[in-house]
């Protein structure tokens, strides 16, 4: 087995791990979906099964699933649209 013969089958065995990898995250995307879970930016809160998933972003392939009862505070930055009235 040459140097290209390992390379390749390394690429080969990157490419099936990244597969496996998407369709389990879009199994668990499509439970939180079905389930009703509601959307917030990248965050989808499962008011049946007590998870919050934040989900994957433009840049980020990561994602993670949190159970209610692990989150042991919050606080809500919301930024509020600035409004200008013309006289």
């Amino acid at each position: 087995m040459g140097l290209f013969d390992s390379l390749s089958k390394k690429m080969e065995e990157r490419s099936e791990k990244k597969k496996q990898e998407d369709a389990e995250y879009q199994e668990i995307l499509n439970t939180f979906k079905n389930d009703g879970a509601k959307e917030f930016e990248n965050y989808y809160f499962d008011l049946k099964t007590n998870k919050i998933l934040e989900a994957r972003g433009v840049f980020k392939r990561s994602y993670r699933v949190i159970n209610f009862e692990d989150v042991l505070s919050y606080s809500i930055n919301k930024k509020e649209p600035l409004i200008v009235k013309s006289n």
